[in-house]
């Protein structure tokens, strides 16, 4: 029996693949785009890495989010997308100009027991 990865991979229409972070951000409508935080600007997005601490359906959840590691030291931003399960408000850190700085970054807030994933963008 396939695992249900496999099934999902397989193409037989039991169940969609999840998006990835790039499909998610390019199909976010204008007005998700408004909706992002102040510190996350054009000027960010012009290639290198952030790193993604959560992505929450509740705005509540999210700030609670950004607000721990806002207490480690990190410089956490939101920015709201749409995807197939619904709207979801990512936190985010960043930008670092290279893997090895976001990875240092990651290092020290899984130090303070924050779950964390390098993204590049």
């Amino acid at each position: 029996m396939p695992s249900p990865s496999t099934k999902a991979e397989s193409g037989d229409g039991s169940r969609p693949k999840p998006p990835d972070a790039k499909a998610a951000a390019s199909s976010a409508s204008p007005d998700a785009a408004k909706a992002e935080s102040p510190k996350a600007t054009k000027a960010d997005n012009k290639g290198g890495f952030h790193l993604q601490v959560g992505a929450f359906a509740s705005e509540k959840a999210a700030l609670e989010q950004a607000e721990r590691v806002r207490k480690v030291g990190g410089k956490a931003f939101t920015e709201r997308v749409k995807t197939q399960q619904g709207d979801r408000i990512r936190v985010r850190v960043g930008p670092f100009a290279t893997r090895e700085a976001a990875e240092q970054a990651r290092n020290r807030l899984r130090a303070s027991g924050i779950e964390v994933s390098v993204v590049a963008y």
